[in-house]
């Protein structure tokens, strides 16, 4: 299975085999009604459409890597639901204007890693106010790295850089 970053915000292509999963919790591109409607009129016929915040498996692969994709505010209870994953996928940096989270931040995600049994960490929303304007940028504060996740994370949980590209999942696993 290969995770490819698209972009250094939140756009993922993942793959396996024949199957491939774009995600895009930043704009809707995967699973909104509107996205099913639109891949339906172009011949996609295995399409499913889905509310932002529904939590949905796709066909789970027998021996295969597990992947838990938390956008924005990973919480440990939420991560209890889903179940066990090996990998996840979840911002790094905390974003907050006043007192309304925006992303997690570090501790959050470390608590998410450990509520599914995550052995790998991908980091994700690495720069959250890159398509903000200005107003929102001042009114935004923003916390975290992946230093500081790597900090807050165990030995047992592995890190990666946030400039790594393509990363086979299965090979991690195995490694890890």
């Amino acid at each position: 299975m290969l995770l490819q970053r698209l972009d250094d915000y939140q756009t993922w292509l993942l793959t396996h085999g024949s199957t491939a999963l774009l995600v895009d919790p930043t704009t809707p591109v995967y699973g909104t009604p509107k996205a099913a409607k639109a891949a339906r009129k172009i011949g996609m016929t295995s399409t499913h459409a889905h509310k932002p915040g529904d939590t949905f498996v796709i066909e789970p692969v027998v021996g295969g890597t597990r992947v838990y994709f938390d956008p924005h505010l990973p919480s440990s209870t939420l991560a209890t639901s889903v179940g066990h994953a090996d990998v996840l996928v979840a911002p790094v940096r905390g974003m907050r204007a006043v007192i309304i989270s925006a992303t997690a931040g570090p501790k959050r995600v470390v608590g998410s890693a450990r509520a599914v049994g995550a052995s790998v960490i991908v980091p994700t929303a690495l720069d959250p106010k890159r398509d903000m304007n200005w107003w929102q940028r001042t009114a935004y504060r923003g916390w975290g790295s992946v230093t500081a996740l790597q900090k807050c994370a165990s030995s047992s949980v592995l890190v990666l850089p946030e400039n790594q590209v393509l990363i086979d999942l299965d090979d991690l696993i195995t490694a890890n």
